[in-house]
């Protein structure tokens, strides 16, 4: 009744309907499926979580306090222990490293890694970018604070190679930014490891369309059906900023890919961006929709002045928060009420 009111069409209160309940799950059982859960984090993943953030302190009670834990703060230690259960899946580290290493051979050829063998480096040219940005270039590592000379690089362009052989999938803009994003806290052959995990699961992209989308749905539909669930939340929560878009001849769904697609890294200040990914891997898509909004309340008054589309895309490409706090932009972003 309270959507009817609004006189929105059906099939858009079904897509913010998917927005407002659970994301698809990554957990055991589902990997390479496209299953709709009720958590990001499937039970086994769960109870690891749960145990290293209660031993570091972090939460009280290992399963009540968690999500409110993770959207207060996550300190460095415990942005480790975090990503490092989820991308672990309850496996052992040498287990992860050595199925990383298989996936790596494989990749180049077949040659032979044991494990103290050196990893092997990746030919620039030789690297994907998955639809998105370039991982090779100098704004690209620039804005992730990687040195062209350091180790930092070369394993980020490994896990995108083994990433390239290991799942059928060309084309997810996100995942060369989240990557390395995820190499900020985690050996490379974890990041491999949830990077896999999440691409395969939809948890980058479109997370439960309405209409349903089959599994084999290409990720960039599933993609857009997210950008267009958020232009539809968006015109509730923003409806100036909305209305200006559209009197300017830029559709938000559209304008709003400088942010998914990167994963909003380089509009928001790095370290925001990080927090991004430990709420994320908690609570699924819908926390890429609440940031969009507040984002885009930020903006607000610099759309209004704009004067034409490129005008408007600048404002929504520069960092409109950059003096703020993580914890004041989340807070913002979790203030959003549902629509």
């Amino acid at each position: 009744a309270r959507f009817r009111r609004r006189r929105m069409p059906i099939a858009h209160v079904r897509r913010i309907e998917r927005f407002r309940s659970a994301p698809a799950a990554v957990g055991p059982g589902t990997d390479g499926d496209f299953t709709p859960a009720r958590s990001t984090l499937g039970p086994r993943r769960s109870t690891a979580v749960h145990a290293a953030l209660h031993a570091l302190g972090v939460v009280a009670d290992p399963w009540r306090d968690l999500k409110a834990a993770v959207r207060k703060d996550v300190s460095a230690g415990a942005r480790k222990a975090l990503w490092d259960a989820v991308a672990r899946d309850g496996a052992r580290g040498e287990e992860v490293d050595a199925w990383y290493r298989r996936v790596l051979a494989d990749a180049f050829g077949g040659i032979a890694l044991g494990p103290g063998d050196a990893l092997p480096d990746t030919p620039p040219e030789a690297v994907p970018c998955f639809g998105g940005s370039d991982p090779v270039s100098a704004p690209f590592l620039e804005d992730h604070g990687l040195l062209a000379g350091g180790p930092g690089v070369p394993a980020l362009h490994r896990v995108l190679v083994a990433l390239a052989h290991a799942v059928p999938v060309a084309d997810c803009p996100p995942l060369p930014d989240v990557c390395a994003l995820l190499l900020s806290a985690l050996p490379e052959a974890c990041v491999f490891a949830l990077a896999r995990r999440l691409v395969r699961s939809g948890a980058l992209t479109e997370l439960r369309a309405a209409p349903p989308l089959p599994a084999q749905a290409p990720l960039r539909a599933r993609a857009r059906a997210l950008r267009h669930a958020f232009a539809d939340v968006a015109a509730t929560h923003c409806p100036a900023a909305a209305a200006r878009l559209r009197a300017l001849q830029l559709p938000l769904a559209d304008a709003c890919r400088v942010w998914f697609d990167r994963f909003f890294v380089g509009a928001l200040p790095y370290v925001t961006a990080l927090r991004v990914v430990d709420t994320f891997l908690v609570e699924g898509a819908k926390v890429l929709m609440r940031v969009g909004i507040a984002l885009l309340r930020a903006v607000g008054p610099q759309l209004a002045a704009a004067r034409d589309a490129q005008g408007a895309l600048e404002v929504l490409r520069r960092r409109p928060v950059a003096a703020e706090p993580p914890h004041a932009t989340l807070g913002r972003a979790f203030g959003v009420p549902r629509p």
